[in-house]
């Protein structure tokens, strides 16, 4: 008997949470038995994405994808983002009719609305996992796409949290419709890294903010708070993992604060760090200060997988993680006073770091976001 075909559309060019928790996915299907391909975007793949799917011994077909107008609204970006959509749902309807695939597997809200001619005609099962909160909020047309054509057309969704999934209702999807599966620790690629990380320090406690370096991951805001707390606690430092050539502008004006500040020794830019086990191993406590709506933390679930505490702010799905004052700690609002309590509390309270990092363990198994728990609810959605 024919191992079932899954055709996952993957047309994305970055590498950040979202594509390393598809990807995820993908292998776990993969890895269990299913016939997976993807179709990925024959432009921009090769930046980032190559390495990490050849590394795991995917097949890939690639194909045109309409993407990029979100950043700008450029007359020839405009033009190329309209010419490529007959483009690429003919090229996935080739692709469909080629592979004949069981299920099609998509993860990208852009991808689904500009490929809707093709997914609406084919009748494959389709499977939407959901990785931020649907974009029918942002116009009539958007909400019109949403409640009349891609709800219905989907099988099943998968949210990747219960706040994800309260939107999704919001626009009229049945229950019955979703599945909530948690983010399982992501598989990092670290050979060949040299990351330059500081020493393991007993005498200081070590706050972590690994992600994006931008306004909506509230770095800034963070930066902020723990220059307050040095006034109060001098023991601590703050490492920050995080491109800085993504957004620069933004990464340089932090560093040029804190120079001025004269805090170069305690507030530490190491740049991206590929070497997540290492970092951890250093690490007191994670902080995800996350400002926007943020539908769920690849980060938190790391850090528990490490046994780190985490303080985070109670934004979108972050605090369906958390057990405040149990396992971490969640802030009252989004504030730099309210980060600056966070830590504070744990400057206090320095003997609960570690406990609250092994109930952060423990918690794994109690959100059901164990290996096996994400291996079964997703071996169940495809059944």
């Amino acid at each position: 008997m024919e191992n079932k075909k899954v055709l996952a559309v993957f047309g994305n060019v970055a590498f950040y949470g979202q594509e390393r928790a598809n990807i995820q996915v993908f292998e776990l299907l993969k890895n269990s038995g299913f016939d997976v391909l993807l179709a990925v975007n024959d432009f921009g793949f090769q930046w980032h994405l190559q390495p990490e799917i050849d590394a795991r011994g995917f097949n890939y077909k690639k194909m045109r994808f309409s993407w990029n107008l979100r950043k700008t609204f450029k007359f020839k970006i405009l033009k190329a983002y309209l010419i490529n959509i007959p483009k690429s749902n003919y090229q996935l309807y080739k692709l469909i009719k080629s592979f004949k695939p069981d299920f099609l597997h998509v993860c990208n809200d852009t991808h689904v609305m500009t490929l809707l001619p093709v997914l609406l005609r084919t009748k494959t099962r389709l499977i939407y996992r959901l990785g931020d909160k649907p974009t029918g909020y942002l116009s009539r047309v958007h909400k019109f796409l949403w409640s009349r054509l891609i709800i219905p057309r989907v099988d099943s969704f998968v949210c990747i949290s219960q706040f994800v999934a309260n939107e999704l209702i919001k626009l009229g999807c049945s229950k019955d419709k979703i599945t909530i599966i948690y983010n399982f620790p992501p598989k990092r690629i670290t050979e060949n890294s040299r990351d330059n990380l500081p020493r393991r320090d007993a005498s200081k406690i070590t706050f972590t903010f690994i992600g994006q370096l931008s306004k909506d991951k509230g770095v800034d805001l963070l930066v902020e708070a723990f220059m307050k707390l040095q006034g109060n606690y001098p023991n601590c430092r703050l490492l920050i993992a995080g491109g800085l050539k993504h957004n620069q502008e933004f990464a340089n004006d932090l560093i040029s604060l804190v120079d001025k500040a004269g805090f170069n020794d305690k507030i530490m830019f190491l740049d991206q760090v590929k070497q997540i086990d290492k970092l951890f191993d250093i690490t007191d406590v994670n902080i995800i200060p996350s400002v926007y709506q943020e539908p769920l933390s690849n980060v938190i679930v790391e850090a528990k997988s490490f046994g780190k505490c985490s303080i985070v702010f109670p934004s979108g799905g972050l605090p369906e993680l958390v057990s405040h004052k149990e396992d971490g700690y969640i802030t009252e609002n989004k504030t730099v006073q309210a980060l600056l309590e966070g830590m504070t509390y744990y400057c206090e309270n320095i003997s609960l770091i570690p406990s609250h990092g092994n109930k952060a363990l423990k918690s794994i198994n109690t959100l059901e976001i164990s290996f096996e728990d994400f291996q079964q609810k997703w071996k169940q959605v495809y059944e």
